[in-house]
């Protein structure tokens, strides 16, 4: 006995009139309307993100995740690098992050070439801060450099000595005062302000006995009270000149050391020069 199956029905898309023909048996629509499908399902749910901070850079991001603690793989690497160390400069002394031993360029030339010797901060001239000038200058401007290279070029046709001279420790061997008027000195005026400091000769460069560009011949002074003085040594000069030749009243000569390389003060001849003008 022949028993006849009855005849398939044939299956549409429930979206568009496609035939489902090669589908499973469960199926309900066509291949192009169940990706349209599941693409409108995705889009329609929104995305959970989580606002975090990133543990590195301390800056706040949209993380995917409640796992994710850093805003980008680079901070995630960095986060795991020691940070550099942090230590003074041994030429300027400011203080920089990193492994190097100066915090720039400069400094680091200046230590290679000058080991334990710091960048001078005060002018050969003046005494005033150096700004805005290369790394080691020794003046604040080219007025003061040039004032000094015209006394160094007299006295040296003169045939007297001329010794580096630091004048900050000429000012702190005075006690900044004056030594003309003997009120101090204001160590904040500077340039041609009456009371801004400044190196006076005890005995003038224009005087036949001028002993020369060193240090016992050298005064903390005002500037009004050493432009009033002139080219003129007075007898209490002569008097202070020889109480500065002896050892205790001569200024630190580790500045001048570290300044002028060899030669210091305490290394120099005696020069005492004639009373005749007294």
């Amino acid at each position: 006995m022949t028993i006849a199956m009855p005849a398939a029905v044939p299956r549409t898309c429930e979206t568009c009139p496609e035939s489902l023909a090669g589908r499973h048996a469960n199926a309900r629509f066509c291949r192009s309307c169940s990706r349209a499908r599941s693409l409108a399902q995705s889009n329609a749910k929104a995305p959970t993100v989580y606002e975090r901070v990133c543990q590195h850079c301390d800056l706040p991001f949209v993380a995917p995740s409640k796992r994710q603690r850093y805003c980008s793989s680079r901070c995630s690497g960095l986060a795991t690098v020691p940070p550099p160390p942090t230590a003074p400069c041994r030429a300027c002394g400011v203080t920089f992050t990193g492994h190097g031993i100066g915090c720039r360029r400069a400094c680091t030339a200046w230590i290679r070439r000058h080991p334990g010797r710091p960048i001078p901060t005060a002018c050969g001239n003046c005494a005033g801060p150096i700004i805005g000038r290369a790394v080691g200058a020794l003046y604040c401007s080219r007025a003061c450099a040039g004032s000094v290279m015209a006394k160094r070029r007299r006295a040296a046709r003169e045939g007297r000595p001329v010794h580096r001279i630091v004048p900050l420790d000429i000012f702190e061997r005075d006690r900044w005062t004056c030594h003309l008027c003997t009120f101090p000195i204001d160590r904040d005026q500077r340039d041609k302000q009456p009371g801004a400091p400044s190196i006076d000769h005890l005995i003038p460069v224009a005087h036949p006995d001028y002993p020369g560009h060193i240090a016992p011949n050298l005064a903390a002074a005002h500037w009004a009270c050493n432009v009033a003085k002139g080219a003129r040594a007075r007898p209490e000069d002569f008097d202070r000149y020889e109480r500065q030749l002896d050892p205790p009243a001569r200024p630190p000569t580790a500045a001048l050391d570290a300044a002028s390389g060899p030669e210091s003060i305490s290394t120099r001849t005696r020069t005492t020069p004639r009373r005749s003008q007294r």
